[in-house]
Parts: structure tokens; C-alpha cells; sequence
């Protein structure tokens, strides 16, 4: 899912055409995501094409209005553990961050604005959610 233009043409191609020269002029760059109940199906695949390319932390959440369907916590659920698993299977835990497996991430976000430094995945954690 992403963000239209007003004819309606998708804005994806653009962005991503931009993507590596963003990246080359402001280095320590990231985007945040935020997710509802029709993304969440996507939320694995979302959040590792970002660290594809080369958006290594993605401060990360869902929306707090009232747009949730049964079941959506299941799949939110599934997505993370899916997700967990990636880091762990491709020993990505030093290299990438996502805020959906840090504590307190609710204010991980003004850090990044702030230039903080973010805390990396704990493969502890990870490991925990993969009972």
C-alpha cells in the first residue's frame, strides 16, 4: 500500500527511484510506517524491503483509531513472529532495527528525530517470541 498522487497514479515508482540518492545525502535517514488492519497482511514483507534497501531502522506502528477487524491481532502476531524469525534465520540482529521489537517503542521515535541513537534488536527477545 502506498500514498496517491491526486490523478491517482501511484507515488511507489518515484520514491523508490529516489531512494538510494536520499539515502547517499542524508546517511543516518529513516522513514517511519505505520500500519492498520488492511496493511497488516504485509507487514513482514514491508518492513524487510525497507532493510533491502538500505533503511536499516524502521520506526514502526499501527494506527490507534478504530479500524481493527477480528482477527487482526492474529495476524499482527503471525507478521512479528515471521518477521522475528527473518532477523534470527539471517543473523541480522546487529544490522537492522524495527521498532515493533524494542521496549518501549512508543518513544523510540522522537530519539530518531532527535538523533539518538537507536538500541539494536536483542536476539534474546527474538528468541523469546518464537515459542
Amino acid at each position: 500500500m502506498h500514498r496517491v498522487y491526486c490523478n491517482g497514479k501511484g507515488s511507489y515508482d518515484d520514491v523508490m527511484k529516489n531512494v538510494h540518492q536520499w539515502k547517499s545525502d542524508f546517511p543516518n535517514s529513516t522513514t517511519k510506517v505505520t500500519f492498520s488492519s488492511e496493511d497488516l497482511p504485509y507487514l513482514k514483507e514491508s518492513i524487510i524491503h525497507l532493510w533491502e534497501n538500505g533503511i536499516s531502522v524502521v520506526p514502526a506502528n499501527v494506527v490507534f483509531e478504530n479500524v481493527w477487524k477480528e482477527h487482526d491481532d492474529e495476524i499482527y502476531e503471525k507478521q512479528l513472529r515471521e518477521l522475528a524469525d527473518y532477523v534470527i534465520e539471517n543473523e541480522l540482529w546487529n544490522k537492522v532495527n524495527c521498532t515493533f521489537f524494542v521496549v518501549g517503542a512508543v518513544c523510540l521515535q522522537a530519539r530518531v528525530n532527535h538523533g539518538y541513537k537507536m538500541p539494536k534488536i536483542n536476539i534474546h527477545n527474538l528468541r523469546g517470541c518464537r515459542n
